[in-house]
């Protein structure tokens, strides 16, 4: 009688297809653990639950249960002493290496969303392991990209040496990671996720290169912006007259005035722009560039033109209007039983019957935009309505006809000139006034209406046709006693 033949031991693809299938039962049976991960790629948590599970049946553990009451260092050790002693196998060993990696990415981003923390910490292992891997150019952009968010999200002292170290190079395509060039989508990633001012050099790099699509380099003008690379702004005059027409030349600009807002060469750049013939894109670039400025609420910078920029703006079709907040795209329809909030819509008329959206501001930063608010003082105090018809809010509304009332806050000495229904002019001074506001009209061509009250219970209205003296503009909510 023959010998029965000695069981062979399974090879490394054999082992590891073994241990897919025996996961794989072993999901459809614990679907619990899934579930504490709600919100996370499937895919990126499959692999961490392959890897847990991976490295504790090599390492001989029985069940599941036994597996869930393992604490995670010891199975990620295990995991480490099976990657170091399948040197020979090569496929084994890279497999387990990203599933590795995998259950440290996906268990970061899990605690990052579940707590709702925006730093993490690595143990210096994991730290090590992950800044490797993600050097790889094998790597999937999509291990690329988790990895890179949990790196970004460590301490500063770690940023500053991830950046220095390798992530500038990488970005910059560099020895020895010029196969980067081949995978710009990984250069579009390290520009959206990881935001290190000692990376603006290599994002200028980008901004000045030929070799790269201009959107990675209109990306890498808004990252230099982003990352307060101010002494960029010489290399980056360059790159302006350098670039021709365009979205890159119109984006190099406004990085240029967020970063050389104090710089007198930023400002002359603006005033000879802005007395060129105007273009859709320029007029669009200096509308952000304005709201920029209303936004941040800073301080006149007197390097920079800004009120020639408002005017330049206004002449050229910008249009400022008073909006409810609920009516603007993408927002609901919100409990009104306590009033409702406005908005300042910024638009851009073609001079076509077509407007363009342009941005958000609200009303504080609208009321405390002092350039604006001076340019209509100089407007109103001329006397002629046409000087000022642009630069008052519009009331842009649907369904009912809704506005936020503008409160005209007239100083002492402060007079106001109207002009009644039947063609009479009448000067009211502040002194006789109880309170003081402006209807806003629907059309441009529409005069202001100026109402005002002497006593508790009487209003008046007529058209306003300036003031002199000091005063200002203020929008404010209207709160509403039921839903309009």
């Amino acid at each position: 009688m023959a010998e029965p033949e000695e069981p062979k031991a399974p090879t490394a693809l054999e082992l590891e297809a073994l241990i897919r299938r025996e996961v794989e039962a072993q999901l459809q049976k614990e679907k619990s653990l899934l579930k504490e991960t709600v919100g996370l790629a499937t895919k990126i948590m499959g692999a961490a639950v392959v890897v847990f599970f991976a490295a504790a049946t090599i390492a001989g553990i029985a069940s599941w249960a036994e597996l869930k009451g393992l604490v995670r260092k010891a199975v990620i050790e295990k995991a480490e002493s099976l990657i170091e002693k399948a040197n020979t196998e090569t496929s084994l060993r890279d497999t387990l290496r990203d599933l590795l990696n995998r259950t440290v990415v996906a268990a970061n981003l899990a605690e990052q969303k579940n707590k709702g923390v925006e730093s993490l910490e690595l143990s210096t292992v994991d730290w090590e392991r992950l800044r490797q891997w993600i050097q790889l150019p094998e790597l999937p952009r999509e291990d690329f990209a988790n990895a890179l968010s949990v790196l970004s999200a460590q301490n500063q002292e770690r940023r500053e040496k991830d950046a220095n170290l390798f992530l500038s190079d990488m970005l910059g395509a560099q020895p020895p990671f010029q196969w980067m060039r081949k995978q710009p989508e990984k250069i579009h990633t390290i520009l959206d996720a990881f935001e290190q001012q000692s990376m603006g050099s290599a994002a200028l790099g980008l901004v000045r290169s030929d070799e790269v699509s201009e959107k990675i380099r209109i990306a890498a003008a808004k990252y230099v912006a982003k990352v307060g690379f101010t002494s960029g702004v010489d290399k980056l005059l360059v790159a302006y007259s350098e670039s021709g027409t365009g979205p890159l030349k119109e984006e190099v600009l406004m990085t240029l005035v967020t970063l050389g807002e104090n710089r007198a060469d930023v400002g002359d750049l603006l005033k000879k722009i802005i007395s060129e013939r105007p273009t859709e894109e320029r007029v669009e670039t200096i509308v952000r560039i304005l709201k920029s400025m209303a936004s941040e609420n800073q301080d006149a910078t007197p390097a920079l033109p800004e009120t020639d920029l408002i005017r330049y703006a206004i002449s050229n079709g910008m249009r400022v209007a008073s909006f409810p907040k609920h009516q603007l795209p993408g927002m609901n329809r919100q409990d009104f039983s306590k009033g409702f909030e406005f908005v300042i819509m910024l638009s851009i008329d073609n001079g076509r019957g077509n407007s363009r959206f342009a941005g958000i501001l609200t009303l504080d930063q609208f009321n405390n935009w002092e350039a604006y608010q001076k340019l209509f003082k100089e407007a109103v105090a001329s006397g002629n309505p046409d000087n000022y018809k642009n630069l008052v809010p519009r009331n842009f509304s649907f369904g009912p006809m809704l506005a936020s009332p503008v409160h005209l806050n007239l100083g002492g000495g402060a007079t106001a000139t109207v002009k009644n229904s039947d063609g009479s002019t009448q000067e009211l001074q502040t002194s006789f006034l109880k309170q003081s506001f402006i209807v806003l009209p629907a059309n441009v061509d529409d005069r202001l209406r100026f109402t005002w009250s002497t006593t508790d219970t009487r209003e008046n209205t007529a058209e306003l046709v300036g003031v002199k003296g000091d005063f200002h503009l203020k929008l404010v909510n209207r709160f509403l006693s039921k839903p309009p």
